[in-house]
């Protein structure tokens, strides 16, 4: 995976929604250690992936808790 150290970071309210679309649309989309459609629950009990735009930048998605 490449570095995805420098993102930007948003908040999901649906979000098992937007994973499954997602995966609906066939965009791959990773935990922080780079497994391929792996959902990684933080110790504070927040889902988060990351996925990269058309142009390769990292956008982290997180849920609301």
């Amino acid at each position: 995976m490449d570095n995805n150290r420098v993102h930007f970071a948003l908040t999901a309210l649906g979000f098992d929604f937007f994973i499954k679309k997602l995966e609906s649309m066939n965009i791959k989309y990773f935990d922080w250690q780079g497994i391929p459609n792996k959902i990684k629950i933080r110790a504070d009990g927040v889902k988060q992936i990351y996925f990269q735009d058309p142009d390769g930048y990292w956008i982290e998605v997180n849920s609301d808790i």
